[in-house]
């Protein structure tokens, strides 16, 4: 049979009545007959037996036990327990007869000076016993005493619990339950005195009386009682280890307070029946009292608490938190002051216990009035331990004297709440039971939901893919278009763009410039579609990135202003600006901010016919270091019909009257997305008299010492040695034509083999490579070049000249090594600027015209004695470490712009040493490389003004 099934049977009602009430009657004869047998033990014979300080026993049956009671003499503050006891001293007043035993606070033992009594003082208690002739072994079994005694007969001392003393701080105290003591046989005529001191309890003297009897009586008596003891001990013990078992296996705090009402009765057991004191020797007496009065205090609001869980609603609150504070208030006095303080509260404490106890009788006689489960057999046990608690609570008064039944009239308390508990979980079983069923049921309905339901989603998921897959598909079919058609339309319009620029650079005719600014125009509109395209796919892809760098704000707008002025001008518009409180130095994507600009101007004038446009600008800080900039662009078109104006920064949205003019309506679309991307807001209303263009961007404010100004135009320096990889002839002629002005050595491949080919047996400052080429492609030569063993060739400059620029192409050039990309069709100014970001650049603000060579290594100059001193510092660390791959990369900056700035000597001896380390298998003498970094250092003194 398992414990469900034990649970189950016990917990039939009809039966457990029964049981209950059998067991209950056991109970009572149980204790009944323990009480009995103990008397009977005993069989002490009551009745005075002490007379004015002598006991005459001579007459005493053996087989019985005699209390000490009656008049003993008394000595008041006095310990003399030596010559009080020795046979031939003459005892003479002043000395007092007391009726023993007699505690020294109820009166009639000694009294203070003012006639009242206490349990604090000294004293000495003698009596002469008269013993039968040829008496066997007799013993004296010694009580309680509080709080420490000496026991002396004819002058010895025999026996001591703790130490007597006069004054507080030499007392030792100590209580022990029972003493015994053995006289010596054939002794007719015995002088007893006992020595009591306290200055520890709130009770003095002797609570119970000395018995003598026969050893063997004596100590049946105590083992009896020890027995009955530690059974109802252990019996807790093993109570309080099931519960803890039991209760790891439930959710309920119920378990848990009876856990603790178990282990605190456990432990008032072990302090009051002698267990612990017997089990600990070395605890103090102080101690002992202290744990035995906490765990008096400490069950009365557990058990609140689990009569609360038991019953909810039965119990008040108010009550539950007088209980509490009362016990945490005994606690506290328990823990923080001596024993005479918080013992003087037990009156008071057995008095509330008592009350308390009532009041959970009267809580439980409620739930049986309300039928609450359980509550009829915990009214049993509640009844048993109120009567134990009742009992105990007189004996503590010492109104009753007996032995302490409320350990076990809690173990039987405790009984039935296991009882009522296994009831309540039988119970608890058969609904989990009932709702296992039902959660089956459910469950088995869930599981064909959740197939029904799985498949669906499959089916959506599959659709998912299949659609997921399809756009993956579509976005790349259109990235590859994108790819083709920049590069078959770029690639022409090259050609077409240089040969246009050269074409104007030879001083032709009027009519012929006309012409060729017409085609120039045309191309630029071609090129400036084709760039919409890509960057609406850019921005629909989300792979647009801004770019953060220091500008000058101001100077960009006014120079905004001043083109548009310009083009207003040229189409016979009238334009104004206003700059308000503009920051001049910040962080941010000005080319961006430029292509706005652009974009929106290029409206403006193109639905302008006739009238003004005005250019606003203002900025306002908003947050720490951060400015809001707002840009407004009016003009006095015709305004915008009232159902295009929420449209217009749709992609390819245009206005009906606008399909005669040109446009792709992609620009206010990229304007919109782009402002977003930027952080930015943009709005577009009707006006009177035309139409307002607003959008606002973000920007951080920089310290002027932050920024260094920047040039406006970089011109790469002269005699460079270039690789043009290209395979269109007129690509190469125009490339050709551009490069020339500088005097640069131009070496031409027009296939990839022929590249690489090339690459291995002549040097190179940079090439321009082609990433389209019949043989090999762009990428694959890169990879070559910054891959190769030689590591002048590894770090050799490469610049991407190509018509496939949408991200996807970029991203790929860089993961090559290629960090540089021009755009086909070329402009020369980019051009130049990617050249000289290379391979060292000479820095003018000359306009468009070129300079002269004079001019451009004077500009140059402080540049290229900066770059100098960085060689200087860097050769110098790489000779101390004999580091030759960076002595090499040294050698290899200075070579081509040392010659370039007019310092010979210093170009020669750079081409040396790299050429020196061109192998990496050569053992090279650093001699070269020294001399190297003299001439450095010669050449920084000698500019040394500068």
């Amino acid at each position: 049979m398992n414990y469900q099934n034990i649970f189950s049977f016990l917990g039939k009602k009809i039966f457990l009545k029964y049981f209950v009430s059998i067991f209950f009657l056991c109970t009572v004869f149980a204790v009944g007959y323990l009480y009995s047998t103990s008397k009977s033990a005993l069989s002490v014979v009551n009745g005075p037996v002490v007379h004015n300080g002598k006991a005459d026993l001579r007459l005493w049956a053996l087989q019985d036990v005699l209390p000490l009671n009656g008049e003993w003499q008394v000595f008041c503050n006095i310990l003399d327990g030596r010559n009080l006891s020795r046979p031939t001293v003459s005892i003479q007043p002043p000395y007092n007869t007391v009726n023993m035993p007699r505690l020294w606070n109820y009166g009639g033992t000694c009294p203070n000076r003012d006639g009242t009594f206490s349990g604090m003082g000294r004293a000495t208690y003698r009596v002469v016993l008269y013993l039968p002739a040829h008496t066997p072994i007799i013993s004296l079994q010694i009580p309680q005493i509080l709080s420490a005694s000496a026991i002396w007969i004819d002058g010895y001392k025999i026996a001591n619990a703790g130490h007597v003393a006069a004054q507080p701080q030499d007392e030792i105290a100590k209580t022990p339950l029972t003493q015994f003591i053995t006289l010596e046989p054939e002794q007719h005529i015995v002088t007893l005195a006992v020595e009591v001191s306290n200055h520890f309890h709130f009770e003095g003297g002797m609570s119970a009386p000395i018995l003598i009897g026969t050893r063997d009586n004596l100590e049946k008596s105590r083992e009896y009682r020890l027995v009955f003891d530690t059974g109802v001990f252990a019996a807790l013990l093993i109570l309080a280890f099931y519960i803890a078992a039991f209760g790891l296996t439930t959710q309920s705090s119920g378990w848990g307070w009876l856990l603790v009402l178990v282990i605190s009765l456990s432990v008032r057991l072990g302090c009051t029946s002698g267990v612990f004191a017997q089990m600990f020797p070395s605890l103090s007496t102080s101690v002992l009292f202290r744990i035995e009065y906490l765990s008096i205090y400490v069950p009365w609001p557990i058990y609140f608490r689990l009569l609360a869980v038991m019953f909810p609603g039965h119990l008040h609150r108010l009550a539950g938190n007088l209980i509490t504070a009362f016990a945490i208030s005994g606690c506290l006095l328990s823990i923080s002051t001596p024993v005479y303080i918080f013992t003087q509260f037990r009156d008071a404490t057995v008095l509330f216990l008592i009350i308390s106890a009532f009041y959970y009788v009267w809580c439980v006689s409620v739930a049986i009035y309300n039928r609450e489960y359980g509550a009829d057999v915990l009214g049993i046990g509640v009844v048993i331990f109120l009567f134990c608690v009742l009992h105990d609570g007189l004996m503590y008064a010492h109104w009753l004297s007996g032995i302490d039944v409320a350990p076990l009239g809690g173990l039987l308390l405790l009984l039935f709440h296991i009882i009522v508990l296994g009831q309540r979980f039988v119970k608890t079983l058969h609904k989990v039971k009932v709702l296992s069923s039902s959660l089956a049921a459910l469950n088995n309905s869930l599981e064909g939901q959740v197939e029904e339901r799985t498949y669906q989603l499959e089916q959506t998921i599959t659709e998912l893919h299949r659609a997921k897959e399809l756009a993956e598909k579509e976005a790349v079919n259109k990235d590859r278009f994108l790819a083709h058609l920049s590069h078959e339309v770029r690639t022409p319009l090259n050609a077409i763009f240089g040969m246009t620029t050269l074409l104007l650079r030879d001083n032709p005719s009027e009519e012929q410039r006309r012409r060729l600014d017409l085609m120039k125009f045309s191309g630029a509109g071609l090129v400036r579609l084709l760039d919409d395209i890509l960057e609406m796919s850019r921005l629909e892809a989300g792979r647009v990135k801004i770019a953060q760098k220091p500008f000058d704000l101001s100077l960009l707008c006014q120079k905004f202003a001043d083109l548009m002025a310009e083009r207003c001008h040229q189409v016979g518009l009238a334009f104004t600006y206003t700059f308000n409180v503009l920051p001049s130095l910040v962080m941010g994507d000005p080319d961006r901010i430029q292509q706005l600009l652009g974009n929106v101007t290029d409206n403006a004038i193109k639905f302008t016919k006739n009238g003004s446009i005005q250019f606003v600008v203002r900025a306002t800080m908003h947050a720490s270091q951060e400015w809001a900039v707002v840009f407004e662009l009016t003009n006095s078109g015709p305004g915008i019909p009232p159902p295009v104006l929420g449209m217009l920064f749709q992609e390819f949205v245009r206005g009906p009257e606008t399909n005669i003019l040109p446009g792709s309506g992609l620009g206010l679309a990229i304007v919109k997305r782009l402002a977003t991307a930027m952080g930015g807001q943009v709005s577009l209303d009707n006006i009177a008299g035309g139409s307002r263009f607003t959008f606002t961007l973000p920007v951080r404010d920089l310290e002027p010492e932050r920024v260094t100004h920047i040039a406006e135009k970089s011109l790469p320096r002269f005699g460079l040695r270039i690789l043009l990889v290209e395979d269109t002839p007129e690509n190469r002629l125009v490339m050709q034509d551009m490069l020339a002005t500088f005097e640069m050595h131009i070496t031409v491949a027009e296939s990839g083999q022929k590249a690489r080919e090339l690459i291995e047996n002549t040097y190179f400052d940079v090439m321009l490579l082609d990433m389209v080429l019949p043989d090999i492609s762009g990428e694959e030569i890169a990879h070559y070049v910054t891959t190769h063993f030689n590591t002048t060739i590894a770090s050799m400059p490469i610049i991407a000249v190509t018509a496939n620029v949408i991200e996807s192409d970029i991203l790929r050039y860089h993961a090559v090594g290629i960090e540089h990309i021009v755009a086909k069709p070329v402009v020369l100014d980019e051009l130049f600027k990617a050249i000289s970001e290379v391979c060292g650049t000479a820095l003018v603000n000359q306009g468009d015209s070129v300079v002269q060579e004079a001019d451009l290594i004077a500009a140059g100059l402080p540049i290229f004695l900066q770059a100098c001193q960085e060689c200087h510092n860097a050769l110098y660390m790489a000779l101390e470490t004999t580091d030759y791959d960076c002595i090499r990369r040294v050698a290899h900056r200075i070579r081509g712009s040392a010659r370039t700035y007019g310092y010979e000597a210093l170009g020669q001896l750079a081409t040396i040493v790299e050429d020196g380390l061109r192998e990496p298998s050569t053992i090279y003498d650093l001699s070269e490389a020294k001399c190297l970094l003299s001439e450095l250092d010669r050449t920084l003194r000698q500019n040394e003004t500068l």
